[in-house]
């Protein structure tokens, strides 16, 4: 961003509401600044996956933070021609496929979708 001739730049985090730190449990409990902590039950897959974020963004390139999404998830279309339908996720051979099912016939078929084209079906309530 400019303004007045001057270059800005924002940083946003990428998942809010996260700190990823290492240390003493009950210290970082005792500090009143964390509310609640999430067990890590993989370090080194979290450090891995890290990792690769930290690679993404040391290269430049922009990062779009995702809902996470996994098979049988119920789905909403929130971009292109089918916007506003719903579905369920099927992966299948790498790709991402939203499979819309007529229940009555016990038939389904599936369409290959953008990943970010699908965002997770919240209930209305």
């Amino acid at each position: 961003m400019r303004r007045a001739g001057r270059r800005f730049v924002s940083h946003l985090p990428l998942f809010p509401g996260y700190v990823f730190f290492q240390g003493e449990k009950a210290a970082a409990l005792r500090s009143q600044v964390i509310v609640s902590l999430l067990e890590v039950q993989d370090q080194r897959l979290l450090h891995r996956e890290l990792g690769e974020l930290w690679a993404i963004q040391q290269a430049g390139l922009p990062l779009v933070a995702l809902p996470w999404l996994a098979p049988g998830d119920a789905v909403t279309i929130v971009d292109g021609p089918l916007k506003g339908r719903t579905g369920t996720v099927l992966r299948e051979k790498g790709r991402l496929r939203l499979v819309v099912s007529v229940t009555f016939l016990r038939q389904s078929v599936a369409a290959d979708l953008p990943r970010e084209a699908l965002a997770p079906l919240t209930k209305a309530g």
